[in-house]
């Protein structure tokens, strides 16, 4: 299996699980990053602190970027992931890689692009759901899809939660087949 050098973009608990994951499979993730301002992502900020990983903000990778792409950590790089990452990914960093950017997103593409996937299907009544990776592009969700997981849901018994939790495993799934393909 081949090593890849990863810079992992997320929050929430699934970003943490990724940085487990990358790192029990041999790989090495040159940096986290992760917003300054946002609630959910301190689980990600202590996974990456017990493995050594330095952790940046988007605005801390823009402005390293902006004076150079050979600093020690963006030296390298195979693969940029987002795994639930909120913000706008942007060049430099999408060019970055030598593999690509890719986004890992909660919801099926192209019809349920942005935040709130699961609200969405369940006020719409989608009787089903998936979740998708993209080639990552300068506006929000829109790059070329890789691959969506779909399957049936029922809008009356589920609930955003119950669709979060059960997307969440799937989308687990969709990343390991993801980056095994790569190998």
């Amino acid at each position: 299996m081949k090593q890849l050098n990863v810079v992992l973009m997320g929050r929430k608990a699934g970003a943490a699980w990724a940085v487990d994951w990358l790192i029990s499979h041999g790989h090495s993730i040159s940096t986290v990053v992760t917003s300054a301002n946002c609630c959910d992502t301190e689980l990600l900020r202590l996974r990456a602190r017990e493995y050594g990983i330095p952790v940046m903000t988007d605005s801390q990778v823009y402005a390293n970027l902006a004076e150079s792409s050979q600093t020690p950590v963006f030296s390298g790089v195979d693969l940029v992931v987002s795994y639930l990452h909120s913000s706008r990914i942007r060049e430099p960093l999408i060019g970055l890689p030598r593999l690509g950017c890719f986004n890992f997103h909660p919801a099926p593409l192209p019809e349920l692009r942005g935040l709130g996937g699961y609200n969405f299907a369940i006020l719409n009544g989608m009787r089903e759901y998936g979740v998708s990776v993209h080639w990552v592009a300068e506006s929000i969700d829109t790059g070329d899809i890789v691959e969506v997981e779909r399957w049936a849901i029922d809008p009356d018994r589920e609930t955003a939660l119950s669709l979060e939790r059960h997307s969440q495993k799937r989308l687990r799934g969709l990343f390991v087949r993801f980056i095994e393909n790569l190998q």
